[in-house]
């Protein structure tokens, strides 16, 4: 099947176009995206938006650079022996000179930058090939990005009909972008339960307490510990839903290996396959949804980063009187 890189989504394409442009980055951390007025110039014709063309041009400035040095190179030096063929020999006006440098190195930058761009434009539009995806799955550690490497080296083996080649490009940039969207796995042990617990006894102690600084601290530790139970309980249903997520992309997958199995063996049709394209499409809108939620928890828990702050303070210098049960001169 006909797949280019960018069928499989933004954040592939530029690690296809990084591996295409260099072998040894095969598999790197991509560079920051950025590009100038060469980089726009680049991206006409590619159909990239500004965002995807930022991330590409850097990936590919081992071509771009190759193409003018080796155009550029020559091209100077013929230009100055031609001024010295044209201004020594045969006595041109010295007065020319400035406007046969000028026309000589902007004709140079123009052909340089033509071939640059269609050396650029190749490294997106060539259809990835098997050994590439090889290639890169030696460098690739991340589980889920070998699964998905697998999948797109099978796709790229099997011949198939026009329109199933459509469903599976879009079921494997629904894939990419669902994996892009999975966030880490982060989350501690934390008995809740014992924390808020804890706070409660904090709150009563502090209403008990007759200073009323000591008091003001005691109850600012009981929120901040509230608020960690709180946060930590939300945060354990995010990695719950990411981890199910996780599963139903692995088995996805799985299920659009066995499709590609089963078009070489025309026991499935594109229609068929159309469907595991549908489920893939779901399993991306999850994803997205799943990672809104996780942003808005986290803007929610750096929206009161002064509770822990004001408190922690307080704790430090009660620590020497106050226990583990948070009672004064408990051992």
């Amino acid at each position: 099947m006909r797949i280019v890189p960018k069928d499989l989504g933004p954040a592939w394409l530029v690690r296809f176009v990084q591996a295409r442009d260099s072998s040894s980055r095969a598999g790197a951390e991509p560079p920051k995206p950025g590009h100038g007025f060469l980089g726009r110039f680049f991206q006409r014709g590619t159909d990239l938006d500004e965002r995807s063309a930022a991330a590409v041009v850097p990936a590919a400035r081992s071509t771009i650079g190759a193409c003018f040095a080796l155009t550029c190179g020559p091209s100077l030096a013929f230009l100055v022996m031609g001024a010295a063929i044209l201004f020594g020999a045969f006595r041109f006006p010295p007065e020319l000179l400035p406007a046969y440098l000028a026309t000589g190195v902007l004709g140079a930058g123009s052909v340089a930058a033509g071939i640059a761009r269609f050396s650029f434009r190749r490294l997106l539009r060539t259809p990835i090939a098997p050994e590439e995806v090889d290639r890169l799955l030696e460098r690739t550690q991340d589980a889920m990005d070998r699964r998905f490497l697998e999948l797109v080296r099978d796709a790229v083996r099997q011949p198939g009909p026009e329109a199933a080649e459509e469903n599976v490009r879009t079921a494997l940039a629904a894939l990419a972008e669902a994996i892009e969207r999975l966030p880490p796995i982060e989350s501690e042990p934390l008995d809740t339960v014992a924390l808020r617990e804890e706070a409660f006894q904090l709150q009563g102690q502090a209403r008990r307490e007759a200073d009323h600084v000591t008091a003001e601290s005691l109850e600012r530790r009981a929120r901040a510990m509230l608020y960690r139970a709180e946060t930590h309980e939300h945060s354990a249903l995010m990695v719950q839903r990411s981890e199910a997520l996780r599963s139903e992309i692995e088995a996805q997958i799985a299920a659009m290996r066995e499709g590609l199995i089963a078009l070489q063996t025309q026991s499935l049709d594109a229609a068929g396959f159309g469907a595991l394209a549908a489920s893939a499409q779901e399993v991306a809108t999850e994803a997205v949804r799943i990672a809104a939620a996780r942003e808005e928890l986290d803007a929610a828990i750096g929206e009161r980063p002064a509770v822990a702050g004001a408190a922690a303070p307080n704790v430090e210098v009660l620590r020497a009187g106050i226990g583990p049960t948070g009672v004064p001169g408990d051992p």
